[in-house]
């Protein structure tokens, strides 16, 4: 039976999750287990802990918050000490062995906590000024200040079961409320040794938003009024803490434009104690709240209304978003500085910005943000890196996607791999592939006689990738002469051994031309930036009737697999022996060419649409 029980609660932190472990196992302290409870995490965690091998016990539950998931754990804990641990801060080598040897002899009804560091997402220290801890019964202090965390801390396993565990009604702070709770009963004993390292990123449980301050002040109340705190808290210190915690739910729903909201709390921040600061934000809030005007709708911006990512990601939904009673401005992003701030402006009219694929520099970010009420970034490519230099986090794509993501309210990402990086920076992301309009592509197939015809569509921007495979194009029409390549686009190539059927790209001629081939190609390098590609290219095949070959590189690995109408050619070699079995099996490209129209029903705008309108208007009703 181990002494420690380390508990883990994770959620979609793959990540993390492996240098969190890393820092366990290294303590210098060797009586304890490590138990995990994974709360419906789909990043794939399981299968790292398995790959990695780590000496550890997993539980896998439906997701139900954080509180249940700790609540599990202090089921599941052999041990008769439990230090929780989140499964995205770090261990100091000797943290366990510091509070294991403060634990008085004897004694299992003592709480051991230390002081941490705090770290950013890269692992660098950032500053935070230092809190004083106190020891014995510390129900003042700690009302006054959070000083202890999950993290850092033992606990003897019976009193927090003979407590009841964690209050589930709290979907955040509800450990800072068993803490309370648990000071009205028992000693605490401060270590001076640095006992962890908590991680800041924006997808922090305890990120600084109005819900989280407006949680953290009806917590505070409750335990005063409610849960014994009046006993031991003198009426001034906890009107000041009430008051202090108030007026700040109240600013950040000043930040969040809920403006009507932070008026209510400002006056009940100055009910309990008057303040001067709080009262010149009272006075902000009554001319924000007497200029708001009446809004309706939402404001859509884009740099590029032409490309064709906004083609098919918004601008063929707008009319499933008119039909959906939500009105929408399209409009383009200026690229003078004014007119820009003059459009930002405006959009203190609508109830909402729908911006697409635009990462903002500070000061338009910071306008931006000032006059809207809500902000939903849509976006289907891995723009927070470099085309050029993808390997790298420390280019300006990365900052302004960064910078962005922590400003808007809800994310829409096109694939999963764009969903988790956004994840890192954006609390509310969602998940919405790339689709298109299958109707064009329900012609019957031409082509000219005894030819196959292999085709690419794309642009200027994307030629490069064919052109990675020329060589093996050349090589496979010196073997076979029937064999053409049609390419569709806005610049071309030409080849020595195959005849190129150049046709300029159009939204009008392009499913009539993809509708005289036979054979799709979409080779990618493999690179982070290629690896957040949506896969449209190979949608549109599908729509075709078209079997594809593609590079095995993110949603096109996925594509291939799951609708059986085509392969994948991680290698020149492959390409050309997936290209010369596909022109010769005529068999092979009729059942694939079945399969991809099967499958490519369910990326039809009209079943996204649902999805998409749904976003949309759940977002808007959480004002």
């Amino acid at each position: 039976m181990p002494n420690i029980s380390v508990c883990i609660p994770t959620y979609n932190r793959k990540n993390f999750l492996k240098e969190t472990l890393d820092s366990v196992f290294a303590q210098t302290y060797k009586d304890f287990e490590v138990v995990i409870v994974d709360d419906g995490s789909t990043d794939g965690t399981k299968q790292m802990l398995d790959e990695k091998g780590y000496k550890v016990r997993y539980y896998w539950q439906e997701n139900r918050g954080d509180a249940a998931a700790r609540n599990k754990l202090i089921e599941l804990a052999k041990g008769k000490f439990i230090s929780f641990l989140d499964s995205d801060d770090l261990l100091y080598p000797d943290a366990l062995e510091s509070l294991a040897s403060a634990l008085p002899p004897n004694r299992d009804d003592v709480v051991v906590y230390g002081p941490y560091t705090a770290i950013n997402e890269s692992g660098n220290f950032l500053y935070r000024k230092k809190k004083k801890l106190y020891s014995g019964r510390i129900t003042k202090h700690l009302f006054e200040n959070i000083l202890i965390h999950s993290c850092g801390s033992l606990f003897p396993k019976k009193i927090l079961v003979q407590e009841g565990g964690f209050d589930t009604s709290f979907p955040v702070c509800s450990d800072y409320d068993l803490w309370l709770r648990l000071s009205l009963k028992y000693d605490f004993i401060a270590i001076k040794t640095l006992a962890f390292k908590r991680r800041r990123h924006f997808s922090n449980l305890s990120r600084p938003s109005f819900r989280n301050r407006k949680i953290e002040f009806e917590l505070l109340k409750r335990f005063y009024y409610e849960r014994g705190g009046k006993e031991l808290i003198a009426y001034k210190a906890a009107m000041r803490r009430l008051s202090r915690e108030q007026y700040r739910a109240a600013k950040s729903a000043l930040r969040e434009s809920k403006n009507k909201i932070a008026l209510e709390m400002f006056k009940g921040s100055l009910q309990k104690r008057f303040n001067f600061k709080v009262f010149f934000w009272l006075v902000i809030a009554y001319v924000r709240l007497a200029r708001e005007p009446q809004s309706s709708g939402i404001l859509v911006i884009s740099n590029n209304l032409s490309r064709a990512s906004f083609r098919q990601r918004i601008g063929e939904l707008l009319p499933y978003l008119d039909k959906a009673g939500i009105k929408a401005e399209v409009r383009k992003l200026p690229i003078k500085n004014s007119l820009r701030w003059k459009l930002f402006f405006s959009a203190r009219n609508f109830e909402a910005v729908l911006l697409h694929k635009k990462c903002l520099n500070f000061t338009d970010a910071r306008v931006l943000r000032f006059f809207t009420k809500k902000i939903i970034y849509d976006f289907d490519d891995a723009i927070m890196y470099s085309p050029a230099k993808p390997a790298s986090n420390w280019t300006s794509h990365y900052r302004l996607f960064r910078r962005t993501a922590k400003m808007v309210d809800v994310m829409i990402a096109g694939n999963e791999y764009l969903s988790e990086r956004a994840r890192r920076y954006c609390s509310n992301v969602q998940v919405l592939p790339t689709g298109l309009n299958t109707k064009p592509f329900n012609g019957e197939r031409k082509k000219p006689c005894n030819k196959i015809r292999l085709v690419w569509i794309g642009s200027k921007a994307t030629l490069k990738y064919l052109f990675e495979i020329k060589e093996v194009l050349e090589e496979v029409g010196k073997e076979n002469s029937k064999v053409e390549l049609c390419i569709i686009a806005d610049v071309f190539f030409d080849l020595k051994n195959m005849p190129v059927d150049k046709r300029k790209w159009s939204p009008e001629s392009e499913a009539s031309d993809l509708l005289h081939c036979d054979i799709g190609l979409a080779p990618l390098p493999d690179n982070r930036f290629t690896r957040g590609k949506c896969g449209f290219k190979i949608l549109q095949y599908f729509a075709a009737g078209l079997p594809a070959i593609a590079s095995p590189v993110g949603v096109n690995s996925d594509l291939i697999r799951n609708s059986r109408a085509g392969t994948v050619a991680g290698t020149l070699k492959q390409w050309k022996e997936e290209i010369t079995r596909m022109i010769n099996d005529a068999t092979l490209r009729e059942t694939m060419s079945k399969n991809a129209r099967d499958f490519v029903g369910q990326y039809d705008l009209s079943e996204l649409s649902e999805r998409f309108c749904k976003i949309i208007q759940d977002n808007l009703r959480k004002g």
